[in-house]
């Protein structure tokens, strides 16, 4: 992939002042541009020049209740995340994606299921998906502008098999999917945890002593799976785990 043509200087200057949707489209320019993006240096800028409310929240759920706390990049900044705006005595976070958008159970009168950024304090009611307290949800943005969303629902059933349903943003509704049938020697490493990169979320499985790698695509709405490289696919030798650099 060829370069930009820019010195990093002048693209540090140029893309740390881009809005995120424009930043996100530089990314796919070239492998300088990209990388460029994700240096920590680069976020602490791009935050400042352009306001954006970038870090991490810590969220523990408990059976008395759940509590959690926005810790910003690069220190204090004038805007948090709370979820009082949803004037709900219990809040539930089930998923959430880097734009910030949150999928939540809120509780009282009733429980009632809603998407909502709290970096604008808007929310909108989604239905109520299939009941199972063991279920894990997933969240996947497809499309910022307009904006297209998808949500997984898993549901173990058995050892081995979940019931799976989808929920569409773009019909509003939630849809049957076929079972996910696992082979009795498989299993998945951590049902509630997957990665998620361009649309397609990761799981690491285990059959026998071998890893694999279980990939639901978001948008095709279909399962695959795909093997690790060679040399650490063993269990007896290696714990291997998934995670994201670079966008990948």
């Amino acid at each position: 992939m060829a370069t930009c043509g820019f010195n990093s200087d002048v693209l540090f200057e140029i893309l740390s002042r881009a809005d995120l949707e424009t930043m996100s489209k530089c990314r796919l320019v070239s492998r300088e541009c990209n990388a460029l993006t994700y240096t920590p240096s680069f976020m602490r800028s791009h935050c400042k020049r352009t306001n954006t409310l970038c870090g991490h929240i810590f969220y523990v759920s408990t059976q008395s209740g759940a509590f959690w706390r926005f810790s910003s990049i690069g220190g204090v900044h004038p805007k948090s995340i709370d979820f009082k705006f949803l004037r709900a005595p219990s809040v539930r976070i089930l998923a959430v994606v880097d734009i910030g958008l949150f999928f939540c159970q809120v509780r009282g009168p009733g429980i009632k299921y809603l998407v909502c950024k709290p970096t604008i304090r808007q929310w909108r009611l989604i239905p109520v998906p299939g009941s199972g307290d063991s279920s894990s949800y997933f969240m996947t943005v497809l499309k910022s502008k307009p904006l297209k969303f998808k949500i997984l629902r898993l549901h173990p059933h058995g050892l081995c098999n979940f019931n799976c349903e989808i929920f569409d943003s773009d019909v509003w509704s939630w849809k049957q999917l076929d079972d996910l049938y696992l082979p009795d020697s498989q299993s998945l490493q951590d049902q509630r945890h997957a990665i998620s990169v361009c649309g397609r979320l990761h799981w690491i499985t285990l059959i026998q002593d071998e890893y694999k790698i279980l990939v639901f695509d978001q948008d095709k709405e279909n399962w695959e799976v795909n093997l690790v490289p060679d040399p650490c696919k063993n269990r007896l030798f290696y714990e291997v785990k998934l995670s994201i650099y670079g966008g990948n």
